[in-house]
């Protein structure tokens, strides 16, 4: 034989070796069809109607509340509104403030009226809008998306293209990238 055969044959016994999948420790002396129990746990996991999620488990429960299978919240799941008073301060740069003025009532009677209920004041002195609760204020969650839109405002995005935050199925994130490098003349 050559010495290609014979290096050959020990790097084939190492892939062999290797290529062994090792299960647990002695589990090629345990027979799991002799424990008790175990084929009908098997055929239980195997089933085609197991519940997947969460969400196909709310969807499948008469009783769960439409806004949390997906749907919308509603007057009739917060009847006595919020228990407390939510409020929010943005600053907004001084070049922000002319477009803010102009564009407030806008601003105020898309946040103030129906889903929302939020007030909105504006002080151009001091550079900031203040948001806040009202009575009528049943979603938890309209504070936060309320002033989401007013960040994005603040920040130059228009009103047409924030006012996208206020739907559940979008959200913003600003993030500050003043920080990512050391270097500032490189930044």
């Amino acid at each position: 034989m050559s010495e290609n055969t014979s290096t050959g044959g020990a790097a084939e016994r190492i892939r062999n070796l290797l290529s062994k999948k090792k299960g647990p420790k002695y589990s090629r002396y345990i027979d799991k069809n002799s424990i008790p129990g175990y084929k009908e746990k098997q055929e239980q996991l195997n089933k085609s109607n197991k519940i997947d999620d969460v969400k196909t488990a709310l969807e499948n429960d008469p009783n769960a509340p439409n806004w949390l299978k997906g749907g919308l919240y509603s007057e009739e799941d917060n009847p006595n509104g919020l228990a407390e008073k939510s409020e929010f301060v943005i600053l907004f740069p001084e070049y922000r403030e002319h477009f803010l003025k102009q564009n407030f009532n806008d601003i105020s009677s898309l946040l103030t009226n129906s889903p929302y209920y939020l007030k909105v004041n504006l002080n151009c002195k001091e550079g900031k809008i203040f948001i806040e609760t009202s009575e009528k204020t049943y979603d938890p969650f309209a504070i936060l998306k309320g002033r989401d839109f007013l960040h994005l405002v603040a920040r130059g995005v228009t009103i047409e293209q924030a006012k996208r935050v206020l739907e559940d199925t979008c959200f913003s994130e600003v993030i500050k990238i003043g920080n990512l490098c050391r270097n500032n003349d490189i930044f």
